[in-house]
């Protein structure tokens, strides 16, 4: 399986799952939201992924970390929560075409903007054992 492959999978879970298509109205995109789209939004981005082989090199599958970001553009972060939650609900220990298997790692909170114009997001990092 392919990071593009993964990225798919990640997308295909978080638009399927009936919570997250009412939270998020289908607002999942890979690496960068489009300007002006509505919040709450959720965003996919591929970070590393190493090859996981025997001794004669033979590649078994691939071990992936990917980010998903939730955000809001909400002064707290008490609007998305129960969104993270759902995705970390929907994610952890999923498995499907391509996918051995997902396993959520952890959480940190970020901000970005200036002024009024600001915008919380919550990072969840899974990693992800794909053939």
């Amino acid at each position: 399986m392919s990071a593009l492959n993964a990225d798919r999978w990640l997308y295909t879970q978080l638009t399927t799952d009936s919570e997250l298509a009412s939270a998020l109205g289908g607002r999942v995109y890979a690496e960068i939201a489009p300007q002006k789209t509505a919040y709450p939004l959720a965003v996919i981005t591929f970070v590393a992924a190493n090859h996981v082989g025997n001794a004669s090199a033979d590649r078994i599958m691939d071990n992936e970390l990917w980010q998903i970001v939730v955000w809001t553009d909400q002064p707290n972060y008490t609007t998305i929560e129960s969104i993270v939650d759902r995705i970390r609900a929907a994610l952890h220990k999923a498995s499907g075409a391509g996918v051995i298997g997902a396993v959520y790692e952890g959480r940190r909170r970020l901000s970005e903007g200036r002024g009024d114009d600001v915008r919380k997001g919550i990072v969840l990092e899974f990693r992800l054992f794909t053939q």
